[in-house]
């Protein structure tokens, strides 16, 4: 409307009537795939049976309600084919961002068995020293009683 009338044009005649379009809904099911898909802390295996119902919520309707005429078939085989590649795009960022995930978890995992291994071995050491010596090693490094042994490592 704005932009029209800042070139010189008659605002009404520029209007497009937007009767037979599913503009709104490819972006409520956008939307909603997105959506599920980025905030729900859900499994890609269980998304997998939204992403076929997304598929059929707009083919079905799509090739049922249009006319024979080629250029609605034309529209709606273009928007079919946009609406699978967003969903292949999302499904497999989705597979890649719970890859990562699982990889650092498996990594804390990992340092973190470290470090109880280690501590157990310091453990076992410490307990094999004599007691005077401890007692001295105490004395040069201070410690609250919420650190762990780990301290003496160092």
């Amino acid at each position: 409307w704005y932009l029209s009338r800042a070139c010189g044009v008659s605002a009404p005649a520029t209007i497009i009537i937007w009767d037979k379009h599913d503009d709104k809904l490819l972006l409520l099911l956008d939307v909603g795939l997105s959506g599920c898909h980025f905030m729900l802390p859900i499994r890609w295996k269980v998304l997998a049976s939204f992403e076929v119902l997304v598929m059929l919520a707009y083919v079905i309707p799509a090739f049922s309600w249009r006319t024979s005429s080629s250029g609605e078939i034309a529209d709606v085989l273009v928007n079919t084919t946009l609406l699978s590649l967003l969903v292949s795009y999302v499904s497999i960022s989705k597979r890649a961002l719970e890859k990562h995930e699982r990889l650092g978890f498996a990594q804390i995992a990992a340092e973190r068995t470290l470090r109880a291994m280690a501590e157990h071995e310091l453990s076992k050491a410490s307990n094999s020293q004599t007691p005077a010596n401890h007692t001295r090693q105490l004395q040069v490094y201070p410690r609250s009683e919420v650190t762990t042994n780990s301290i003496e490592l160092f």
